[in-house]
């Protein structure tokens, strides 16, 4: 047995039988003539009634399983954000949500919580990529406005081999644990027309960084003399940082920065969170679970595009 907030968790599924049945007023095997009462007389329900009793029985919960919220296979390329839910399982093979307010922990892989932009470590603190698949949860608490961290899996890197295995585990409160293996696939080739596209008229990335991503540039200084950047048409002390494959003053932009590939662009955009795991700034937009070219949400495809595009500015 497993309990769940009032709800049992039953491993067992119910059975049913019933009793033979014979003829009214007559020896067994004897024949029945004009005068017997003909009616069948039951010791329990006709075998047809006793099957639909028994389809008609509520089913019962078996257990739980993680699943994407989308309700896509358990796949993702590196670069792409899932997000996540536990359901129960039903012994008819039916899912349904967990009670309202049945607390799930994410355990598995960990939880990256954003560095104070402010006040950011000299190191990076996401996980170093190695043979098998990378991803992360993520708490930011400088993007108080952002609710959607939770349970979303970040895909930051594939791993060395070309398909890789990567388990996630969440906690549920007074049920356990759950885990899922997803497949991870590496970041998808970019097409450069495609993410100007992108970067240009679907998602207007130019209105903060640029046309040619080489950042925003300072307007004229506030009233101590420091500059001033404007974003989306109002003032920050702090640019739009540029993204394209120049390194000017001698610090590369993202683009033509080593640190930085299609993957973490990926995550950087849809968890406001850089490769150094530093919190993004308003007015940075939330873009986990915005739509791309084709309708469907932005993916670690429409991320390659972008990079592609990045590369090619040298402006």
């Amino acid at each position: 047995m497993l309990g769940l907030a009032g709800v049992t968790v039953a491993t067992a599924v119910a059975s049913c039988s019933s009793s033979s049945n014979k003829a009214a007023g007559s020896d067994s095997g004897a024949p029945l003539d004009a005068t017997q009462d003909t009616s069948l007389a039951t010791d329990g329900p006709a075998p047809e009634a006793a099957a639909d009793s028994a389809n008609d029985a509520p089913a019962t919960v078996t257990g739980m399983e993680i699943v994407t919220a989308s309700g896509a296979p358990l796949q993702a390329a590196a670069g792409d954000a899932i997000p996540l839910k536990v359901v129960l399982t039903l012994s008819d093979g039916t899912t349904e949500p967990l009670p309202m307010g049945t607390q799930v922990t994410w355990t598995q892989p960990g939880t990256v919580v954003a560095q104070d932009p402010n006040d950011a470590g000299p190191n990076g603190i996401l996980p170093a990529p190695g043979a098998q698949p990378t991803g992360i949860f993520v708490q930011n608490p400088f993007r108080p406005e952002r609710t959607d961290y939770t349970g979303t899996l970040f895909v930051i890197d594939p791993g060395t081999g070309s398909t890789g295995m990567l388990t996630v585990t969440a906690s549920v409160a007074d049920a356990g644990s759950v885990s899922a293996t997803f497949t991870i696939s590496p970041t998808p080739a970019g097409d450069p027309d495609a993410g100007a596209n992108l970067f240009h008229n679907v998602l207007n990335c130019a209105g903060c960084h640029g046309e040619t991503a080489a950042g925003s540039p300072p307007e004229d200084g506030g009233p101590d003399g420091s500059p001033v950047y404007l974003l989306q048409g109002n003032p920050y002390p702090y640019p739009a940082p540029g993204l394209n494959n120049t390194s000017p003053g001698g610090s590369p932009n993202l683009a033509a920065d080593p640190a930085w590939n299609a993957a973490l662009l990926g995550m950087a955009a849809q968890a406001d969170m850089d490769n150094q795991g530093v919190s993004l700034r308003k007015p940075m937009p939330d873009w986990l679970g915005k739509k791309g070219v084709d309708g469907g949400v932005l993916s670690a495809q429409d991320f390659a595009h972008i990079y592609a595009w990045l590369k090619t500015q040298t402006q």
